[in-house]
């Protein structure tokens, strides 16, 4: 399960390229974010990973309750993928508060299907 606590949150990123783009996918959280390098796509997917907690956390819904999985390709890819690596960050909400995310990332040289 992605979210630990409302203060703690996991999540699965996959890092596949897609043409001159690298893809940086959630699987639990259906986010993506493109970017010119792994990096560039992965600190896109930081972005809008916090921007979505962020704004699910000020409707006070539960966290990121509004997005739902990637689709299944995209778990069969993460799992399959033979390259790993991990962060973790803090995030700072305007509410003060500062929930840790602790990305779990996998880099598949897999294309999707088409």
């Amino acid at each position: 399960m992605p979210i630990i606590s409302r203060d703690e949150f996991r999540v699965g990123v996959l890092l596949y390229s897609e043409g001159e783009f690298w893809i940086a996918q959630g699987v639990q959280f259906d986010i993506t974010a493109r970017g010119r390098t792994p990096i560039e796509a992965s600190e896109r997917f930081n972005d809008k990973f916090g921007a979505e907690l962020a704004m699910s956390i000020e409707l006070q819904e539960e966290p990121l309750a509004g997005v739902g999985p990637a689709p299944h390709e995209f778990w069969e890819m993460y799992e399959s993928a033979k390259m790993r690596a991990a962060t973790d960050a803090q995030m700072r909400l305007s509410d003060g508060a500062t929930p840790h995310v602790h990305q779990d990332i996998r880099i598949t040289d897999k294309q999707r299907a088409a």
